[in-house]
Order: C-alpha cells, then sequence, then structure tokens
C-alpha cells in the first residue's frame, strides 16, 4: 500500500476499511507498513496496527518494521515499536538484525536502545 509509506493516513484509512488487504506488499519485497515504519509515520503504522497487522511481520526480504525504522534512524518510531512489542532478535534474509541495521549505518543511538 503505496499510501502507508507516504504517509497518507487519510487514504490508508479509507482503503483498509473493506478496498484492500493491508497485507499486500507494495512491490514484490515490501509491505506498507514496513516502509511507513521506516519513513517514521507513527500514525499509519498504529492505524495498521489496530486494523490486524503483525508488529512483527516480515516482507519477503526478511525486513520487519523495526529494522526499516532502525535503518533509516526513526529513533521516536524504533522505541514505539519496542514499547509495543516488536521483536528486536528477528533477522532479515541477509542474517542482519535491527541493532545490525542501526550500527552499520551509524545510528549508535539507537542500536543502544537494540542491543
Amino acid at each position: 500500500m503505496a499510501a502507508a509509506g507516504k504517509g497518507h493516513l487519510e487514504i490508508v484509512c479509507l482503503l483498509a476499511n473493506g478496498y484492500i488487504n493491508i497485507h499486500k506488499r507494495t512491490r514484490p519485497d515490501w509491505m506498507g507498513f514496513v516502509l511507513a515504519a521506516g519513513k517514521g509515520h507513527c500514525n499509519v503504522v498504529k492505524f495498521l496496527l489496530s486494523k490486524g497487522m503483525n508488529i512483527n511481520e516480515q516482507t519477503p526480504l526478511g525486513w520487519t518494521a523495526l529494522m526499516s525504522a532502525a535503518y533509516h534512524g526513526r529513533k521516536e518510531m524504533v522505541v514505539w515499536l519496542l514499547q509495543h512489542d516488536a521483536d528486536s532478535s528477528l533477522r532479515n534474509n541477509e542474517k542482519e538484525s535491527a541493532y545490525d541495521l542501526a550500527k552499520e549505518r551509524g545510528y549508535n543511538d539507537i542500536a543502544a536502545l537494540l542491543d
């Protein structure tokens, strides 16, 4: 759902209320939920969770919302996801955790939260 990745909550709400499957991938390898987390769109993430998204759902590449938020330096999103039971031990298809992705990008403050 491209609208989720762009932070368009109003469109996401409209679409999620019966028009689309919120679990559908926006591209062959990504889901709107994961994209929204990586862009820091907390309102969209919260809404999609309220509609039944699994906070630890993984894309076909193994990425989670937490990994996306950590990779993009979205500290507030990382904190929020952790407070809502995001699993920091999950690894993507490259065997990287959210910690590894944050560390790799130089987000040491986020890596410390995930360690």
